[in-house]
């Protein structure tokens, strides 16, 4: 990928924000674990049926050690790479190559970013063990707050296509994947965790993990884009299938939104139909800076959550005195040298609270606050077109196939064309 990036005929006409990676089986394997080491390469990704941990004893573990060496050996890993395409990845002194190998063993936590995916496992797979390589992957999977989804079906090894897809990285009426090969590395995008339809096992035929949850993006903009500001995140959520859900939800693959350890914010919960607030509260970013909104509920209508930051000082305020005689008419009171200080404007739409809302007098020459932006406006729900942070025009995709060792990954790489180019 970075070679073709590089290449001084192809390189400008591919769009790097648009690069995915996906694979079956063993290519599955190699197609999750590029997912989850290189988030700043590709926009999504899909794996079907990987193998995520080589530790355990069976098949798998010992086709891995013709290529690794004996288990009890666990040589050493030495990551290197030209230009530094291998300084993203960080490995401890020490790693033995079977725990770095070992999706499971060695999967990012919860402070790390990946590429937002799908994946996809059999509860009667023979090939590749539920029982031993997908239930403990998703169990740990779920409990990160990434942007993923996952299928569960009751049946044997392949045949699932990309069906652990959530719905907002999905087919497209074409069938293609990723939306038809419209979502985008640098857009923020919704971690999840706890979903109602979590763990749900072998109650239907495909079941499994955040796959009735859909998110508003610019690539599926059913409630505008996300917003994506230094003090303002903001992203809409609905249910496919006419239920509502609790969710846990954490705001991934910021581009500006800054999240301090320890600072404090406020989230909101509007309804998308009326823009009626219906939940509100107060969270603190943990020691790592991944800041999560619990039990954020969702429904068919679509819920609107923004979260914004909690300025510690107090907004400023304006005092009037009036000095009047018995005998006197009162003088009427002159502004104060402060009246003209208004305090910044904050894109809130909630009640006030009682403090704020008792009455200070404030002279008629006092100019008002300029309106917040609104929920509707494009100063509020910025697109990626309106940045021109997209090509105007794109082919369907180029698809590049390499060999790894045991292991067979497809690399989807979507082109920019001219607008005259057949196609």
């Amino acid at each position: 990928v970075h070679d073709l990036l590089r290449d001084p005929e192809l390189g400008r006409r591919i769009d790097p924000n648009r690069v995915y990676v996906y694979g079956q089986g063993m290519g599955g394997t190699g197609a999750l674990a590029m997912a989850l080491r290189y988030p700043e390469v590709f926009a999504a990704a899909y794996a079907g049926e990987p193998v995520t941990d080589f530790l355990e004893p069976g098949e798998w573990q010992a086709r891995a050690a013709s290529l690794w060496g004996d288990p009890d050996l666990d040589l050493p890993v030495e990551l290197d790479a030209p230009v530094g395409w291998a300084g993203g990845l960080q490995v401890q002194p020490g790693t033995g190559v079977w725990e770095w190998q070992s999706l499971l063993a060695s999967a990012p936590g919860r402070e790390d970013e990946v590429t937002p995916f799908g994946v996809g496992f059999g509860l009667q797979d023979s090939t590749v063990p539920w029982e031993t390589q997908g239930a403990p992957a998703l169990a740990a999977f779920d409990s990160r707050l990434w942007a993923w989804g996952a299928s569960v079906s009751a049946g044997q090894y392949g045949g699932q296509g990309f069906a652990g897809l959530p719905p907002s990285l999905g087919l497209d009426d074409r069938g293609r994947p990723f939306f038809g090969l419209q979502v985008v590395r640098d857009e923020t995008v919704p971690g999840l965790s706890r979903g109602a339809s979590a763990g749900r096992t072998g109650d239907s035929p495909v079941d499994g993990y955040n796959l009735t949850l859909e998110w508003s993006a610019s690539w599926n903009p059913w409630d505008g884009a996300p917003v994506d500001r230094e003090r303002w995140w903001q992203i809409s959520l609905r249910t496919t299938d006419g239920s509502e859900q609790k969710v846990d939800i954490s705001p991934r693959r910021r581009q500006s939104f800054r999240v301090e350890p320890g600072a404090a914010y406020r989230w909101e919960n509007y309804q998308v139909s009326d823009g009626v607030l219906i939940a509100a509260g107060t969270v603190a970013a943990d020691g790592e800076g991944l800041l999560t909104v619990p039990e954020f509920l969702v429904s068919p209508g679509g819920n609107r959550l923004r979260i914004r930051t909690v300025d510690p000082t107090p907004e400023p305020t304006l005092t009037v005195a009036v000095t009047a005689t018995p005998s006197e008419p009162a003088p009427t009171p002159a502004p104060s040298p402060t009246a003209g200080v208004v305090s910044e404007a904050t894109p809130t739409v909630g009640p006030t609270s009682a403090a704020s809302a008792r009455p200070t007098p404030v002279p008629a020459s006092v100019p008002s606050a300029p309106p917040g932006p609104t929920l509707d406006s494009p100063e509020a729900m910025p697109t990626l077109e309106s940045e021109g942070r997209r090509p105007e025009n794109s082919s369907s995709a180029v698809l590049l196939i390499g060999a790894l060792p045991a292991m067979v990954v497809v690399v989807v790489v979507s082109v920019a064309v001219a607008s005259k180019a057949k196609r």
